[in-house]
């Protein structure tokens, strides 16, 4: 059981590689198409973003998976959380990247004010601290994440400066704002997909062996809730059984009740306990999933009574 969860494990971390490298590539390839005035290369990047959308659905199922059958406790809970919560990052910095294109585009029939040295110095940093960030939650290398956060301050002084040169142009000559502003919002979409690279660095440092300072017993009972519900949910729609399909969506007052207990007590610990109010938040965010593969375990139930029945 132990080793099928390791390779599970093991999967989660190349689809995580993965979608890192599909937005290494969406950044690498919208800095050379702002910087070429390419196009064409612009709207591949537009385009790549909804298989970035799609690899960050695949993630977050594994993770689900994993949650419901599994389990995990302890620090594979941590990994899993951590995981789900990095997503969201990395998510972000395609869309960001795919902003940055859309701008080269509107930019397109325009000679620049400026060279663009400082901007595509940001796009190199940024690059290498996203590569860096995903290797570091991969390897659970603590030494790495740090030096990524470290060089997070290099990039917000690359946008410092960027910014003071636009502003300085604006003053000399009015003409020059509204590209100005379009090179601003660039050099600003970059700064921010360093900030993201930093934040998953974070959860990594986070990630790293501490005991909780909570009990789990409550989330480990949801998990065997949901799973009862998701398990009979299907059975319900093989079986076409109505009485079954029913006891499921019943049953998930009961994980409703856990979630709600489980989100009062993580509140109080929030409120009460500031070194780690960041490890309740991510527990809470835990449980929320579970609560939320509950509702689909009774969708999937109220679906079986009206293909029956016809009634809602």
């Amino acid at each position: 059981m132990r080793n099928r969860f390791d390779r599970q494990l093991e999967e989660l971390n190349n689809e995580l590689i993965e979608m890192g490298t599909m937005i290494e590539k969406a950044i690498e390839d919208s800095a050379k198409a702002l910087v070429s005035q390419d196009t064409v290369l612009a709207k591949n990047v537009i385009e790549g973003d909804e298989q970035v959308d799609r690899q960050e659905r695949i993630i977050e199922n594994l993770c689900l998976k994993l949650l419901l059958q599994q389990q995990p406790v302890a620090r594979d809970l941590r990994l899993i959380s951590s995981a789900l919560k990095m997503i969201t990052d990395m998510e972000r910095i395609g869309d960001q990247a795919a902003d940055i294109s859309e701008l080269t585009i509107a930019l397109a029939n325009s000679k620049y004010i400026k060279k663009l040295e400082h901007i595509q110095q940001m796009a190199k940093e940024v690059m290498v601290m996203l590569v860096e960030s995903i290797n570091a939650f991969v390897n659970k290398d603590m030494l790495k994440a740090q030096s990524v956060i470290d060089n997070d301050d290099k990039v917000d002084e690359l946008f410092a400066c960027v910014k003071k040169e636009l502003i300085n142009m604006i003053h000399q000559d009015i003409n020059c704002g509204e590209q100005a502003t379009d090179l601003l919002m660039i050099a600003k979409y970059f700064e921010r997909i360093g900030d993201h690279a930093a934040d998953i660095s974070e959860i990594t440092i986070m990630m790293a062996d501490k005991p909780y300072r909570c009990k789990l017993e409550k989330i480990e009972k949801m998990a065997k809730e949901t799973m009862i519900m998701l398990v009979q949910s299907i059975e319900s729609y093989v079986n076409k059984d109505i009485e079954k399909a029913k006891a499921v969506i019943n049953h998930d007052d009961i994980v409703d009740g856990l979630f709600d207990e489980v989100k009062k007590a993580l509140i109080v610990a929030i409120k009460d306990d500031d070194e780690d109010g960041e490890q309740m938040a991510d527990l809470l965010m835990v449980a929320k999933y579970l609560e939320r593969i509950g509702d689909h375990a009774t969708n999937i139930s109220e679906w079986v009574i009206y293909s029956i029945t016809g009634k809602r």
